[in-house]
């Protein structure tokens, strides 16, 4: 079972779990993995193409966003365009190293600060586009969309982003491509809210085969009751989660074992 609770500290720099497999592949694959998250934007820069500074080797990236002014085109942080970070962060050049030593970047779009693409992009085929540009800037085969915010209830923003993910996951097939695609969600110790529920809803209606489902057992509305833990109510939050989303799959015609649902699910 995968209930294992990461705390990091430092600045722009958090924690994921999960494991990466296909949401529709019926193997079982008895491996977790650690990945923090890093906010690129934030000064002092992380170095974390460094094996010394970040030995976890796969490494959540954050956040894109559009750009302030411009509509659908990418930013990273609302601070830089994708050209401008490689000028002044050396980002292209340091995920490049990321992934010649063989590791796994991840790139996340979203998050709770800035306007999400999905929300700026007003159409399925411009948002697409916005996600496939950064896809292939940094030859991603991984990429996490951080849906919190005003992007977490808009349901306009919730068919694009489905729609689009399904349009990147039929490209990357056609053209022999690996694109996983990770959902990371807030939760509560009662579970996913109805609006969480409704952007996983969305994908597996449009026949979107999500790697996972990481959920953010760090930021609950309210502290734990007198007399609990936070560690018991993350360990509740993981079990409600599991339970829904064992009562979500089979509508979608997703068959899974317990053991493989807690297999594709992250806590942040």
């Amino acid at each position: 079972m995968l209930v294992t609770l990461v705390v990091l500290a430092g600045a722009g720099y958090g924690g994921l779990i999960g494991v990466q497999t296909r949401l529709a592949s019926t193997t079982v694959i008895h491996q977790t993995w650690f990945a923090p998250y890093v906010d690129v934007t934030l000064t002092p820069t992380y170095q974390f193409q460094s094996s010394t500074a970040d030995p976890a080797r796969q490494t959540v990236l954050g956040f894109v966003v559009a750009a302030p002014g411009s509509g659908c085109t990418p930013s990273w942080g609302a601070a830089y365009t994708l050209a401008q970070a490689n000028q002044s962060l050396a980002l292209s050049s340091r995920i490049a190293q990321v992934e010649q030593d063989g590791a796994q970047p991840i790139v996340s779009f979203g998050g709770q600060a800035h306007t999400s693409l999905d929300v700026a992009c007003t159409s399925v085929g411009s948002l697409t586009s916005a996600y496939q540009s950064v896809i292939s800037a940094y030859q991603l085969t991984a990429v996490d969309l951080d849906i919190e915010g005003a992007a977490l209830s808009n349901f306009a923003a919730e068919q694009r982003r489905a729609a689009a993910v399904a349009d990147l996951e039929q490209a990357a097939r056609a053209a022999h491509r690996q694109l996983s695609v990770w959902l990371t969600l807030p939760v509560e110790p009662s579970g996913l809210q109805g609006n969480a529920i409704s952007v996983i809803s969305s994908m597996l209606r449009d026949h979107v085969s999500i790697t996972g489902i990481n959920v953010m057992t760090m930021d609950f509305t309210h502290a734990p009751a007198t007399g609990s833990t936070m560690l018991t109510s993350v360990e509740t939050a993981l079990n409600t989660t599991h339970a829904q989303l064992a009562d979500l799959f089979p509508r979608y015609g997703i068959q899974l074992r317990s053991q493989q649902i807690w297999q594709r699910l992250g806590a942040t």
